[in-house]
C-alpha cells in the first residue's frame, strides 16, 4: 500500500536482552553464544524481504549510557522499532513502559494519537530456556501492553538459538510499515466505515442491500485476483453464524451489510491491515483512505489526433456493466447513484 522503497527497522532493549544475537540469527541461519555488542546494519533485499520493490534495513542498537545519542538517533530515524526482552528476566510491563516512554520523548510524539506514532513491536526473545520462562508471556499479560500501549502492533516469543520466529520479526515489522493501520483506527473508525460501505454498494449490483455468492466474488476477484470457491462462501457463512448474537449478519447464504462490516471489523482487531489495504487500494483508496483522483476523475476519453473523441474499452465496458444492471427494468433510478456517492 505505501510507497516507501526502504524500511528501518530499529531494534532496542536492555543489556543482554539478545537483539545482536536476532540480527546474527536472521542473517546467518545460526546460533552464535558470544556475539559483539552491537552489529552493524544488515540491508534485506527485497528478494528476503517478502515486499516487492522494497529494501529493509535492520538496525541493531546499543543499550549502554555511552551510546544513547547514537540509539535515539536511530529511534528517531526508525520506521518501525522492536523492543526486545529476554523471556527469562521478568519485568516484562516495565520494560516496554520505559521503553514506549523514551521513544515517545524522543521522536517527540506525546501530543499524537497512537494511529499517528511510529509502530512498535514487542519481542520476547530467549524462548528456548523453558525453565526460567516467565508467566508474564501468557496471553492476558500481551492483550494488557497493547491496550496500555496502543502503538504496539505486535507482540512475538522468538529464540534465537532456536530460530524460532525470527525471520517473522522482519516480516511483521515490514508490514507494520508499508500498511498502517492509522487510517482504519482514526476518529474511531469513521473512514474505515465510510469506504467500505461504499465498497459494499459497489459489489452490491442488484442493490438489495446484501451479498450473494456472485456479489461476494466481485470484492474476492477485484481484491486479490482470487475466485470465490463455495468453501470460502460456506467458511464465511459459518463464522457469521456462529457470531450473530442479533442475528443480523446474515439473510439465508446472503451477507447483510452488518456481517460485511464485522468482517472488516474482525481484521481490525487481528490487526491484519495488508487484507484490508489490499481490498480498500483495489476500489480506489489511497494510503490516506480518500479515493484516489484519478479514481473519482478517470480519463474516459481517449485523444486521439485523427479520429473525434471516443471512449476508452474501460470506460465501454464500465457502462455497459452498469446498464445490463437495468436492462429491462426501465430508467436507472437517481438514488443508484446516490447511493454510491
Amino acid at each position: 500500500m505505501s510507497e516507501k522503497k526502504n524500511v528501518r527497522i530499529v531494534l532496542v532493549g536492555d543489556s543482554k536482552s539478545g537483539k545482536t544475537s536476532i540480527v546474527i540469527a536472521f542473517i546467518s541461519e545460526t546460533f552464535q553464544e558470544d556475539v559483539i555488542s552491537v552489529v552493524p546494519q544488515v540491508t534485506i533485499p527485497p528478494s528476503i524481504g517478502g515486499e516487492e520493490g522494497v529494501t529493509t534495513l535492520l538496525i541493531d542498537t546499543s543499550s549502554s549510557k555511552e551510546k544513547e545519542k547514537e540509539t535515539d538517533g536511530q529511534i528517531q530515524n526508525a520506521d518501525v522499532i522492536c523492543i526486545v526482552h529476554p523471556a527469562s528476566n521478568g519485568g516484562l510491563e516495565q520494560a516496554v513502559k520505559n521503553w514506549t516512554n523514551r521513544i515517545t520523548s524522543v521522536r517527540n510524539e506525546s501530543h499524537k494519537h497512537w494511529s499517528e506514532r511510529v509502530p512498535v513491536m514487542v519481542i520476547t526473545s530467549k524462548n528456548d530456556e523453558k525453565e526460567t520462562k516467565n508467566e508474564e508471556l501468557n496471553p492476558e499479560v500481551l492483550d494488557v501492553i497493547i491496550e496500555d500501549h496502543p502503538e504496539v502492533v505486535n507482540c512475538i516469543e522468538t529464540s534465537a538459538k532456536d530460530l524460532a520466529n525470527i525471520s517473522e520479526i522482519v516480516s511483521l515489522a515490514i508490514q507494520a510499515v508499508l500498511y498502517p493501520a492509522g487510517p482504519f483506527v482514526q476518529e474511531n473508525g469513521v473512514k474505515r466505515e465510510k469506504a467500505f460501505s461504499r465498497i459494499f454498494k459497489i459489489c452490491d449490483k442488484d442493490g438489495d442491500e446484501k451479498l450473494n455468492k456472485k456479489e461476494m466474488g466481485i470484492y474476492q476477484k477485484q481484491s486479490f485476483g482470487d475466485d470465490f470457491s463455495d468453501n470460502l462462501q460456506e467458511n464465511i457463512i459459518a463464522h457469521l453464524q456462529q457470531s450473530d448474537e442479533g442475528l443480523t449478519y446474515l439473510d439465508g447464504d446472503k451477507v447483510t451489510y452488518e456481517g460485511f462490516k464485522f468482517i472488516i471489523e474482525e481484521f481490525v482487531k487481528s490487526g491484519d491491515y495488508k487484507n484490508l489495504w489490499t481490498g480498500a487500494k483495489a476500489f480506489g483508496y489511497d494510503k490516506g483512505l480518500n479515493l484516489r483522483e484519478d479514481y473519482k476523475f478517470p480519463s474516459v476519453l481517449a485523444r486521439r489526433t485523427e479520429l473525434p473523441n471516443e471512449l476508452t474499452e474501460s470506460a465501454h465496458k464500465h457502462l455497459g456493466e452498469f446498464t445490463e444492471e437495468y436492462k429491462g427494468r426501465g430508467l436507472i433510478p437517481v438514488n443508484r447513484f446516490k447511493k454510491i456517492d
